[in-house]
């Protein structure tokens, strides 16, 4: 089943205010998380990219994402992905804002994907589906 990490979580996207890091992190959480996994195809300017990619966890605003090929922060991407109990497949374009690398040679590296651009039919999908599966 899945689980939801310890995270906020607005009202609305509208309602969204930067949460205060930590003194132990930089991080800056922005909704809540919802642990999931399901594949993902990664294209960079039109390219389909092949290697490893699952999702780890989505929300309303990105998605962390286990990989083998290399990105780096600022890199842009088209994300296109199913989710769980939907029949069509939707594509976002993302920005990597955090990757955290592999510490053993056969791990993935795990890459901290913001929505960029969203159309707001696709938000809306996101949103629901991540706010039906939480468990709060």
């Amino acid at each position: 089943m899945s689980k939801v990490k310890d995270t906020v979580l607005a009202t609305s996207a509208l309602d969204l205010k930067e949460v205060p890091t930590t003194t132990s992190s930089n991080r800056k959480i922005r909704a809540k998380r919802l642990d999931i996994h399901f594949p993902v195809n990664v294209s960079y300017k039109g390219n389909p990219i092949h290697g490893y990619a699952e999702a780890i966890n989505i929300s309303w605003s990105g998605m962390l994402l286990a990989t083998n090929f290399p990105v780096s922060q600022g890199d842009e991407f088209t994300l296109e992905f199913t989710l769980p109990s939907f029949h069509l497949p939707i594509q976002v374009q993302a920005k990597v804002i955090r990757v955290i690398p592999e510490k053993y040679h056969d791990e993935a590296t795990l890459v901290g994907f913001s929505f960029i651009n969203l159309e707001t039919n696709i938000s809306r999908m996101i949103s629901g589906f991540v706010l039906e599966h939480l468990e709060i």
